[in-house]
This record gives C-alpha cells, sequence and structure tokens, in this order.
C-alpha cells in the first residue's frame, strides 16, 4: 500500500500493482536494468544514448540506404518498447538535422525519444 504526503495534507493509501515508488533509491536501478538490452538492438551502425529515462538514436546519413537504415533502427526501437509495453511519448520527440557541407553533402540525424 502505498499514499501520497503532500504539506498541505496525506491521501488515502492504494495498492499499488505495479512499478517502483516515485522517489525510491532503488527505482532509477530498477529502470536501468529494465532497459539496459536496447543498446544491444543496434548493430547497424547506428547509435544510441541513453541517460536517465531519454533515448538518442543517431545515425550518419552519407546516401539513400543510409536513410533505410535508420529507419529500420527507429523501427526495431519501436517494436522493442512494444514488445516490453514501454509507451513512447510522441509529444516529446525531437529530431536534429546537422549538415555539413565540405566537399560533398553529409548529413546527420539525431532523433531523440522519451520514454
Amino acid at each position: 500500500m502505498q499514499r501520497v504526503v503532500l504539506p498541505e495534507g496525506v491521501s488515502s493509501y492504494g495498492f499499488v500493482t505495479s512499478g517502483v515508488p516515485q522517489g525510491s533509491v532503488l527505482g532509477p536501478l530498477l529502470f536501468l536494468l529494465y532497459i539496459n538490452d536496447v543498446a544491444d538492438l543496434f548493430t547497424d551502425g547506428s547509435c544510441i544514448k541513453l541517460y536517465a529515462d531519454d533515448v538518442k538514436l543517431y545515425f550518419k546519413i552519407v546516401n539513400d540506404s543510409d536513410v533505410v537504415t535508420l529507419q529500420h533502427s527507429i523501427d526495431k526501437f519501436a517494436k522493442w518498447a512494444q514488445t516490453w509495453q514501454l509507451s513512447l511519448s510522441a509529444e516529446s520527440v525531437v529530431i536534429y538535422v546537422l549538415v555539413y557541407l565540405p566537399a560533398k553533402i553529409q548529413l546527420t540525424i539525431i532523433l531523440m525519444m522519451l520514454l
């Protein structure tokens, strides 16, 4: 059983059927263990960075097949999230396009997804 305590008062007790209580010391560690295998999905050159509940997926694009590879990585990530019953926050998705033009066009896209 769990309840919320605020300066203005306390809630009544309720049963917690899943998850980890907010503010617990163990919560962040359990979450990291839960999502730790996501990095193993990307063996095609896509890069992934994890920080708390943020995921950054990025890939250097120099030709059309790289675009397909990045989309394949995004699809794999979405399927992984669905398998583990993690919802992706579409409102929190940010796409950065970085362009560097020395002699030929190179394009890098960074996709940030918040769980």
